[in-house]
């Protein structure tokens, strides 16, 4: 195989690698819950359905790709994309989920209480 096809199959694992970045962005989602017995157990399915996810994608994207035998780049190329996620995208996306956590919350404190979700500036006379 020449230089050139390995190198299209390495940018392809990274950005292979990227996307496994969001799908464990929203895995994490399922470990959520702030409950002591149940953080352990949750971070361990959130792992699991992380893996069995990225698992897949690699598997799908490397048939679709017709990729040739193991080649040990392609593990790298998926982690160099990962770490590219985490120093890149990461933290927007964690701030986008911040404010989208903070918001839920307070709709659903506010429904418990009975009270407005508007602030007192938008409420109508």
């Amino acid at each position: 195989m020449d230089s050139a096809g390995q190198l299209s199959r390495f940018f392809v694992c990274v950005s292979v690698g990227i996307v496994g970045g969001f799908l464990y962005e929203l895995c994490s989602l399922l470990a959520l819950p702030k409950a002591e017995k149940l953080r352990k157990p949750l971070r361990f399915v959130a792992d699991v359905a992380f893996f069995a996810l990225f698992a897949t994608v690699c598997i799908a994207v490397a048939n679709v790709l017709c990729f040739p035998d193991f080649r040990e780049y392609y593990y790298l190329g998926y982690a160099v994309g990962m770490i590219l996620y985490l120093k890149t995208f990461h933290k927007a996306v964690a701030f986008f989920k911040k404010i989208c956590y903070n918001s839920i919350k307070k709709l659903v404190n506010c429904v418990k209480n009975g009270k407005s979700f508007r602030k007192k500036e938008e409420k109508r006379s």
